[in-house]
């Protein structure tokens, strides 16, 4: 997502957050809480607007990122993120010498994004799925022990043990779904021949 867009959505939240203020809030509390509200929409608000943007020197599009990355970041980090390609031109840059590093061509680059693009739904997958285990799993045996204790509703207790075998099935397709696609970028990697540029990390 172009970094502009992200601070477009940034301050459409802050002004959603006025009307869900307003609906959510006593009427006695309602002008303290916007009040409360307008100072951290303009301190914050403020604070994003003045972020600048990072550049791609090559085309001079804007990328996803802002401009941003430290000395101290990348020593923090191990330099995680501090090279990105850019989506147009394809260039590699370096966040923090704001300089490109590497340039690829447009079917390389293409397919560089597929494999990410693969890569970032297998883990969206996988951490959906776990999430769903494990949810489910702690549901389940707490209605268990309820119903060992005799304390559960008999009506709604069997929907509930369906619903979260139901859930623990679910959670378990999709880290299945997210396996294949890791799988598929690998074959993909693989048809192409296509390696991972030096200066960016894709995860396989």
């Amino acid at each position: 997502m172009n970094a502009y867009v992200g601070k477009a959505f940034l301050i459409a939240i802050l002004l959603a957050g006025f009307a869900g203020v307003y609906l959510r809030m006593p009427l006695g509390d309602q002008t303290f809480a916007l009040g409360v509200w307008l100072v951290f929409s303009l301190i914050f608000g403020g604070w994003v607007l003045l972020l600048p943007v990072l550049r791609c020197p090559d085309c001079g599009r804007a990328t996803a990122y802002f401009d941003n990355y430290s000395e101290r970041q990348n020593s923090l980090t191990g330099g995680h993120r501090r090279h990105l390609k850019c989506k147009h031109c394809h260039s590699v840059i370096d966040r923090l010498d704001r300089t490109v590093v590497q340039r690829m061509t447009a079917t390389d680059g293409k397919n560089v994004d597929r494999i990410n693009s693969l890569i970032s739904l297998w883990l969206v997958l996988l951490a959906a799925g776990i999430s769903l285990i494990v949810v489910s799993t702690v549901v389940g045996i707490i209605v268990v022990l309820i119903t060992l204790e005799g304390r559960a509703n008999n009506d709604h207790a069997p929907i509930v043990r369906l619903s979260c075998v139901g859930l623990f099935v679910l959670g378990l397709l999709l880290m299945v779904i997210g396996w294949g696609m890791k799988r598929r970028a690998h074959r993909f990697a693989e048809q192409n021949h296509i390696q991972s540029p030096k200066k960016i990390r894709i995860r396989f």
